[in-house]
């Protein structure tokens, strides 16, 4: 019987097209169909399949070498398919101190028992995991107050101490604080600088750790103010009005849990922050504000209304985001509101989409959604284990927003109605892990340590899962958190 193979009876371009209607999932079966197929896929991925699913990224070695065009097309792509799959290429799990993990790029941080550790997230060629390092590192301190990490590998510390008692007016006295900053290298475990913040020129509270800033906020006299100091030297780079009273910071967030977000806009840092007032009034009149990260400046205010219990989500390019509020406290109805640039490097709201929860109200903390690849993330009440979640179109109208909704099936007969299609299977995926050697075929299910008596369900930078862990012991709490990678990962056989 003659074999009739579609892609060797159309044209190039023709079959290209066909392409251009499959997700990122059906282009990896494709490329595993023959050799004849696997070499198409990877030319069409070097002439316009690429630029048409990353424009932003083809340019360097990418545009020039097709090599490296069809390896990162595939690094980009392998998150999307292990997601929606429910493949997970590796899970860590650590244990850290109250406020003592954080999480950025490549990077991963945390402090267990007042001791720093660090551990790189990406890959070794041969596919095995990078250890965790130690920090020769000492910072006294009474209690931890922030731990952040950028993508670069620098970690911010901001520690507090107990000073001397300090008597007030009357027979009435305190007890002073010394609040101090250190910077710290992970590559090198050097410590670039400690800052006190009883000095003549305190930091402030941090807003947030940039690539070469750290930034955050003074309240001094009607408004507050935005400053940025230098990473490495810790030196005063500007110090800006703000015409604002306060922003919600890494501490203070109100009833946002909107932290101060770092964006990318024309090859520009940029420090968008929010502000808006506590209110049980939908929808909340909020303000999202935009400052240029080398020099403080103003450079664009929206105007626009969330919900309740505000969260934020940044896509992978860190050109957009999304911002996601409930209606109530319950969760049933979820507001996703996206952000844009447009030519000029400015932000809008350029779509706003609703979801809503059916069946039992689920507890908001075991969901996560992801508003740019589309899919829903949970766990599962029996055994606390996490599962992904697919969406198919529906005809049906929500009475809240009268736009056209689709259904999220998952776990429990929990449903949701949204705006888009989101690709993935009809039922939920439970998400597995890889086996544990090299000739093993069969995945391995993911069993959680049965003491954990409280789970919280999150999205990391990148394509990361994280389940937070607690144990709530009133004199020794303790906090774990699971990290699920859904990256590219080869393993090669010994």
């Amino acid at each position: 019987m003659e074999y009739n193979d579609p892609f060797r009876r159309l044209s190039f371009e023709c079959a290209g097209n066909i392409l251009l209607y499959l997700d990122l999932r059906s282009l990896a079966h494709c490329e595993q169909v023959s050799r004849g197929w696997r070499d198409f896929v990877r030319a069409w991925i070097v002439s316009s399949g690429f630029r048409v699913n990353y424009p932003g990224l083809w340019q360097g070695k990418t545009a020039g070498d097709p090599t490296h065009a069809v390896k990162k097309f595939k690094e980009l792509a392998a998150p999307n398919y292990n997601f929606t799959s429910g493949k997970a290429t590796s899970v860590r799990r650590y244990e850290f101190d109250f406020r003592g993990f954080a999480l950025a790029g490549d990077f991963a941080v945390w402090v267990a028992k007042r001791e720093f550790f660090w551990q790189r997230l990406t890959v070794k060629e041969d596919g095995l995991l990078y250890p965790a390092q130690k920090l020769d590192l000492i910072i006294p301190y009474d209690y931890l107050g922030l731990l952040l990490v950028n993508d670069e590998g620098y970690m911010l510390v901001v520690s507090e101490m107990k000073g001397p008692w300090i008597r007030g007016p009357g027979r009435f006295s305190h007890q002073s604080t010394l609040t101090r900053v250190d910077v710290v290298s992970l590559e090198s475990g050097e410590k670039l600088y400690s800052s006190d913040q009883s000095r003549l020129e305190p930091m402030g509270e941090i807003l947030a750790l940039g690539k070469e800033r750290i930034y955050s906020t003074i309240e001094g006299g009607v408004y507050a103010s935005l400053v940025a100091h230098d990473l490495k030297s810790g030196t005063r780079l500007y110090e800006v009005q703000t015409g604002e009273q306060r922003f919600s910071t890494q501490n203070r967030v109100g009833n946002m849990k909107s932290k101060p977000t770092l964006l990318q806009a024309g090859g520009r840092e940029v420090l968008a922050c929010f502000l808006h007032p506590s209110s049980n009034d939908l929808p909340t009149r909020a303000h999202i504000f935009f400052f240029n990260g080398e020099d403080g400046q103003l450079m664009q205010k929206i105007e626009t209304s969330f919900w309740l219990d505000v969260y934020t989500m940044i896509a992978a390019s860190r050109e957009e985001f999304a911002v996601l509020s409930h209606e109530d406290h319950e969760g049933r109805n979820i507001k996703v509101q996206k952000f844009s640039q447009n030519a000029n490097g400015g932000f809008y709201e350029s779509c706003t989409e609703v979801v809503t929860v059916m069946g039992p109200a689920p507890d908001l903390k075991n969901i996560a959604i992801d508003p740019f690849r589309y899919f829903g993330l949970g766990l599962k009440k029996t055994r606390w284990l996490p599962v992904v979640w697919s969406l198919r179109e529906t005809d049906s109208l929500s009475r809240q927003s009268g736009h056209k909704v689709m259904v999220l099936k998952g776990a429990g007969g929990l449903e949701a109605m949204v705006d888009r299609v989101w690709a993935g299977g009809e039922d939920q995926q439970e998400i597995t892990l890889p086996p544990k050697y090299s000739h093993h075929k069969s995945r391995r299910l993911f069993i959680p340590t049965q003491d954990d008596s409280q789970f919280r369900i999150s999205l990391g930078d990148g394509n990361r899962l994280l389940l937070h862990t607690h144990q709530s012991y009133y004199f020794d709490p303790q906090y774990a958190v699971y990290l699920f990678d859904f990256g590219l990962r080869v393993r090669k056989k010994s």
